[in-house]
Parts: C-alpha cells; structure tokens; sequence
C-alpha cells in the first residue's frame, strides 16, 4: 500500500474522498487493498465529524469547491479538513473569490460570503471654495482709487515743481495711489487663481511707504 507508507496511504485517500465532494471514489478500479482502505477512511472521517460549507451571494453566482460545482441553493455537508472555494460573478461585473477553507470542528457552519465592495457614499456637496482675501468688489476698487491717486499726484508733482507744499501732496498721492493699486491688483490675482484652481490661499500683504 503505497510502498508501505501508511500515513501518507491514509492522507492521500482522505483527500481523495474530500476532493469527490460526496460522490463515490470508484477504489475498487485499484484493487481490493485499495478498497478496504476506502471503506476505513470512510469510517474514520465520518467518526472525526462533518461541517456546513455555506456559500452566500449577494447576487447571482458560480460556486466551485475543490473544483465541484455547487448549486447556490446547496450547503454542503462534508468531511472536516481543506476545501478549496471558487465563487465568480456570471457577468464578469465582480472579480472572482478564491478562498481555502479549513473546516476544523463538527457540526459547525463555515460561510464564505460573495458580495460587491460597498463604497462610503461620497458627499454630493460640492467642495467650498477657498475664502478670498477680500471681496472682488473691494479689489476693483482698490485699482480704481490707486490709480486715481496716482493721477492725481502725476499731476501734482509735475505742476508745482517748485512749491514745497503741493509736491509733498503729490508724493504722498502717488505713493498712496501705487501702494492701493498695487494692494488690490495681487489680491484680485491671487483670488482669482485660488478661485480657478479651487485652491486655498493665503496672503499677507505689506504695505511700507518711506519718504
């Protein structure tokens, strides 16, 4: 009986008559040694005791155990011991399951459960967009004043070149007017952008006049 190697006899038959997944193995084909032994391994499998192999689909499925094909209304009742599960979706829609069971105590219900991956459900409020730095509105008028300022101190310097009083106002204009222009033309850049991009922003704008 397999050159004398007794144990590796008694696995091999075991698994044999796991991988029939109930039905018959014809030992007597090999000889009567061979079926004297089919029938004691028999014995002894059904002495250790038998599991529930329960196949659940959350749809319409194909079960395969140890390449046996199962209906999904079936639970098979089976040796303890390895079992190889094969379960794929007919559609092709779910990737298939393939899973090895280890059936280990009696009388237990061993579930292998086929199921598409459920997803948290994503929010349907679109992302808030990014705070501005200040209100478009307030921007545009920020360039309107710095370039009026910028005028108007152009206009100033240049006509009163040799009074004292009126070109220190038209200085303090043009700085006021290109340091307001300026302020409102990068936060409406920068706003814009972030606006566009969905991105969040943040400037801190510093604004120094020297004379």
């Amino acid at each position: 009986m397999l050159a004398g190697e007794t144990t590796l006899a008694h696995e091999t038959m075991d698994e044999a008559i796991r991988e029939a997944m109930g039905a018959e193995v014809r030992a007597e084909l090999f000889g009567p040694s061979l079926t004297e032994l089919y029938e004691q391994r028999v014995a002894a499998l059904d002495e250790l005791g038998r599991a529930d192999l329960l196949v659940t689909c959350a749809k319409p499925c194909r079960i395969y155990i140890n390449e046996t094909a199962i209906p999904p209304d079936q639970t098979p009742n089976v040796p303890l011991g390895s079992y190889r599960v094969w379960v794929e979706d007919p559609t092709g829609e779910l990737p298939r399951k393939r899973e090895v069971v280890e059936l280990t105590e009696a009388d237990e219900v061993y579930e292998v459960t086929f199921a598409p991956v459920v997803l948290p459900p994503s929010s349907s409020r679109p992302p808030s967009a990014s705070p501005r730095i200040m209100p478009r509105g307030a921007e545009i008028t920020l360039l309107v004043i710095g370039a009026g300022l910028t005028a108007t101190g152009a206009v100033l310097a240049a006509t009163n070149d040799t009074k004292v009083g009126p070109m220190i106002a038209g200085a303090l204009s043009l700085a006021v007017g290109a340091g307001l222009g300026t302020c409102g033309a990068i936060t409406l850049t920068i706003d814009e952008r972030a606006r566009r991009r969905g991105a969040a922003h943040q400037a801190t704008l510093t604004w120094t006049m020297q004379f």
